[in-house]
């Protein structure tokens, strides 16, 4: 008897499918070139996102004994590996709140990589644009949320009744933020805010502004620094006056400047006062904006490498000659395009590059070239996995021999899991490095585009 189920998400629906025979060895010879012919071209054409869970008992007529005991360690093995992606599940929310025209919505369309004129941003404006509390999740990660909340101290919201009509509960922790001076009803919120256990950060915006005005109006002595460390002076004076105690974090939210000033640090800063858990979702929800958040991303998915290896492991050890090699495509191309997301090196980030920042192909290819990986390596991933696979699997043959032999089940599964776990750990490292030079290019053209 043999029963096969291979579970998938993504573009192809659940494939169920069993088969109750006495298998001769024709139908086992259909069957085995029938699967492989299957998975190696949905694998090669990068359109399957694999997710497999399976058993197979094979009858003890054909073999002579039963490989029960093999499958159902697989089964318990690839269910442990699949737990990889469950980050995304994990709920970060931020209450992001300040006077009108303080900057809230432009921070909240940053941090979910969106413009001010793309669709589903948050309205920006002078005027108060936030009557109510405004919910705005990512695009990408649904379960990563940022709240737009209206200013506490008017009409609506006094201070008596605020806490209860923005749901406080529903916040990790808060922004408050100012393009000017923080206030009284900023100091009173900041000290609810740390009665109940939150964490709050104070941001103080639209330093590019400051920067431009000050190069205008100090045209002979204009100095970027001098006018930074100005305003966290002031900052500084008008936070104790207030009686307010915490960390300022002095930045644009343009996206033009994600990376500059203490933008990067306000992330990083997060990721080290969340607990665990909210910590590993936090670190691969957000931007790769600084070689600090690049390398905290670096080790998030290096964690994940064992898990994957382990998953690519366990579906080799199915009998099928030929299927190690189609398993393997499917899992590297699933993982590395993770990788490519998070690193901002996939085809979207990099389109975004080209036209926002007037950065040519050339520059980027010769980036990609440099860490010996393909100039356009979004395009070319199946046919960059089979080099890596070639490159790393010098035991694929072994693997497919020892198929053919039941006994050796375990020494195959034992060469798939090396070679996804060399292949993986190798292309980590040239893709972090190479994300950190494609920021360093975003960084300086940037500087070009607005002249500061």
């Amino acid at each position: 008897m043999c029963e096969l189920l291979f579970f998938s998400t993504g573009h192809l629906p659940v494939l169920f499918v069993e088969i109750f025979a006495i298998l001769s060895c024709d139908f086992f010879l259909f069957l085995r070139n029938a699967l492989c012919e299957y998975f190696l071209t949905l694998f090669c054409k990068g359109c399957f996102d694999l997710h497999v869970l399976g058993t197979i008992v094979f009858s003890q007529r054909y073999y002579g004994y039963s490989h029960g005991f093999h499958l159902i360690h697989f089964q318990g093995a690839a269910g442990q590996a699949g737990d990889q992606d469950n980050w995304r599940n994990t709920p970060v929310s931020i209450a992001v709140t300040g006077r009108p025209g303080s900057g809230k919505s432009t921070i909240i369309n940053t941090l979910r990589g969106l413009n001010p004129r793309q669709s589903g941003a948050a309205p920006v404006g002078v005027t108060e644009t936030t009557s109510m509390p405004t919910r705005y999740p990512h695009p990408q990660y649904t379960n990563f949320v940022l709240w737009d909340l209206p200013g506490v101290g008017t009409p609506r919201y006094p201070r008596d009744t605020y806490l209860r009509a923005i749901n406080f509960s529903t916040y990790d922790f808060f922004f408050i933020v100012t393009s000017d001076r923080f206030t009284e009803d900023d100091s009173w919120l900041a000290r609810e805010i740390r009665s109940l256990g939150k964490a709050l950060y104070f941001i103080r915006s639209k330093l590019d502004a400051d920067i431009a005005n000050d190069r205008v109006d100090n045209e002979d002595d204009h100095s970027e620094d001098a006018v930074i460390n100005q305003i966290r002076e002031n900052c500084r004076v008008n936070m104790q006056g207030q009686n307010i105690a915490g960390r300022l974090f002095v930045l644009s939210g343009r996206r033009q400047f994600e990376s500059r000033w203490d933008f990067p640090h306000l992330l990083t800063t997060i990721v080290a006062d969340l607990p665990e858990i909210q910590r590993h979702a936090f670190t691969l929800y957000t931007m790769a904006n600084s070689k600090e958040m690049i390398e905290m991303k670096y080790k998030e998915l290096k964690k994940r490498v064992l898990k994957v290896a382990t998953l690519s492991a366990g579906l080799s050890a199915i009998p099928v000659p030929g299927l190690g090699l189609a398993v393997d495509v499917g899992i590297l191309v699933n993982e590395i395009t993770t990788y490519l997301q998070q690193f901002r090196l996939d085809q979207e980030s990099l389109d975004e590059l080209h036209a926002r920042y007037s950065v040519t192909l050339d520059q980027t290819g010769e980036i990609f070239l440099k860490y010996l990986l393909p100039r356009t390596l979004a395009r070319e991933l199946p046919a960059f996995v089979l080099s890596l696979l070639a490159k790393f699997s010098t035991g694929m043959v072994a693997e497919e021999v020892a198929k053919m032999i039941p006994v050796l089940i375990p020494v195959a599964a034992a060469i798939s899991f090396e070679t996804t776990r060399l292949a993986l750990n190798s292309v980590l490292v040239q893709l972090r490095d190479a994300s950190i030079d494609m920021l360093n290019l975003r960084i300086e053209a940037s500087r070009r585009q607005m002249g500061f």
